[in-house]
């Protein structure tokens, strides 16, 4: 008898289970292909769409813009067929790129403020799943409107609009900014938000633009990261010293930082030379007042064990204040 009663409620978890997975499958795949109101006749949000949904719902929501947050793509057909349908319905169409995971770079950050701001209304802005991306414009959509709150905001990076990854973008954005009001006793407005975004904001790479150019004169690997796996290996028997080159500067100010220092494991190696002309990259961010913003620096492989060290930078603004950058390589002495 209990054998039998066991097999039942078995059975029933198991369809209950099933009921419950098969929903989920069927409210993603409406989230996937369906538009979805952030503001009434103004912002709204989506997945990327199919040619012929995009022109059914340009036309059906009278979209006068859209916002593309996947970057340009001019070799995939998905971005042509996103162009040409804008373009035949007279629709304007903006490129902006950003990650899913993590904080949006400040200047790509407040990018999409001033295209939320200024674009033809209705707009439709899009990502790839329309989770993280698309909620994080949608949020600031919400943030910067008089008409909207905190908590009409939060639900967009919810588990409503599939915001699951810890490190969803729009999810820790909204959260650093509300984080601050808290801190600050301060109450949420659009004007609040904007001082936020354009003072208070900070980005992964802690409101700094640095790169690294070179290690030993080898250019450095556009793009690459110490998480992207990214290692180099110097040889005593063919070099006696390690020479890294770069740039920073204080993206907020403009302006050159006090101190660059490399660390190695955690370790002050040195600091680095700094000071040199940069003339591209203040044209490039259009920042002259970066334009002695390179550094340098050079170390015996002699003050070096064998074995792989971390390196990362740790930079001090002007007024004293530092930070330190996640690890962009792995360098191996042997």
């Amino acid at each position: 008898m209990l054998k039998v009663k066991m097999t039942r409620i078995c059975r029933l978890l198991f369809i209950t289970g099933l009921f419950i997975l098969v929903t989920i499958a069927l409210y993603y795949y409406y989230h996937l292909h369906t538009v979805q109101t952030v503001i009434a006749d103004e912002i709204y949000r989506s997945a990327q769409l199919d040619k012929d949904e995009i022109e059914d719902n340009v036309q059906m929501l009278s979209i006068r813009s859209i916002i593309n947050l996947r970057g340009k793509n001019s070799k995939k057909q998905w971005y042509k067929d996103e162009v040409e349908i804008s373009s035949s319905l007279d629709v304007s169409h903006y490129d902006i790129r950003l990650s899913s995971y993590g904080l949006p770079r400040r200047r790509s950050a407040i990018k999409l403020m001033e295209l939320l701001s200024t674009a033809e209304r209705p707009v439709l802005v899009h990502c790839n799943g329309g989770a993280d991306r698309a909620g994080l414009a949608s949020v600031m959509a919400l943030l910067l409107s008089e008409n909207s709150n905190i908590e009409q905001a939060a639900q967009h990076v919810s588990l409503k609009y599939f915001a699951i990854k810890s490190g969803s973008t729009g999810k820790i954005f909204f959260t650093q900014y509300k984080n601050w009001l808290d801190q600050n006793n301060l109450a949420h407005s659009s004007t609040q938000f904007i001082d936020w975004l354009k003072h208070y904001y900070v980005d992964d790479q802690g409101n700094f633009r640095y790169y690294i150019g070179s290690i030993n004169n080898d250019i450095w690997k556009k793009g690459t990261r110490y998480i992207d796996g990214y290692t180099y290996t110097i040889s005593r028997d063919k070099n006696d010293y390690l020479d890294i080159k770069g740039w920073a500067f204080d993206a907020i100010k403009g302006q050159p930082v006090k101190k660059l220092g490399l660390l190695l494991n955690s370790q002050i190696t040195s600091n680095a030379k700094y000071g040199l002309s940069t003339p591209g990259i203040a044209s490039y961010y259009n920042r002259p007042g970066a334009i002695n913003s390179g550094w340098s620096m050079r170390k015996s492989l002699s003050t070096f064990k064998d074995g792989c060290y971390r390196l990362t930078l740790k930079l001090e603004r002007m007024d004293g204040s530092q930070w330190q950058s996640p690890p962009q390589a792995r360098i191996c002495v042997n």
